[in-house]
């Protein structure tokens, strides 16, 4: 995998900032006076499971048992537990962990984490839902509850939000002609003759 890093220099009268990592001998490109954007590439190759692992205790991070750190990799992905949440567990002056640091402390924060988020997107649907519900609600009650009604984009704020509100409109009106596609749709485009 090839990953492109980026330096900006920025000179002023006084000094110089740098921000981020190695850079080309010549800028790429400039922006304005003291303004200089280097690129490089830097090559990631494939590492095995086992090559992590080594990898990571070369940084000095515990690991116990290496099977089942394997077995977690094998999982989650490198990418996910390591990258994710390494900064945490580094010393920044040199990037070896720290040294109460361990894969399996990684692995308990990761769980922990997915956790938190399936109980915040449990509760988030549901907030969601409410506020549906309560946007309905009060859009029939102030505009009225036909098909036409809602799909008048006089009745949005519509010299602010044009193009959402001409987006929404469209993808409402795609639905109610394929209403095929979903039943309820279906069931009152033709019962009722208003979706």
């Amino acid at each position: 995998m090839t990953k492109i890093t980026f330096l900006v220099i920025l000179l002023t009268s006084d000094r110089v900032v740098v921000t981020c990592g190695s850079a080309t001998e010549k800028p790429l490109y400039s922006y304005g006076t003291g303004v200089f954007l280097f690129m490089s590439e830097i090559k990631k190759h494939f590492l095995s499971y086992d090559e992590h692992i080594d990898l990571l205790k070369q940084k000095k991070l515990s690991i116990i048992n290496d099977e089942i750190a394997k077995s977690e990799l094998k999982r989650y992905s490198y990418y996910s537990l390591i990258t994710g949440y390494k900064d945490i567990f580094k010393i920044a002056k040199n990037g070896d962990y720290k040294s109460d640091a361990s894969f399996e402390g990684i692995i308990n924060l990761y769980k922990f984490d997915d956790y938190m988020r399936e109980i915040f997107l449990h509760e988030f649907i549901h907030i969601e839902k409410h506020i549906k519900s309560l946007y309905s609600y009060s859009f029939c009650e102030l505009y009225g509850d036909k098909q036409n009604d809602y799909l008048d984009a006089n009745n949005y704020n519509y010299s602010k939000y044009q193009t959402d509100v001409n987006n929404f409109i469209s993808i409402l009106n795609g639905i109610i002609r394929h209403s095929s596609r979903y039943k309820y749709v279906h069931h009152n485009k033709t019962k009722y003759k208003n979706v």
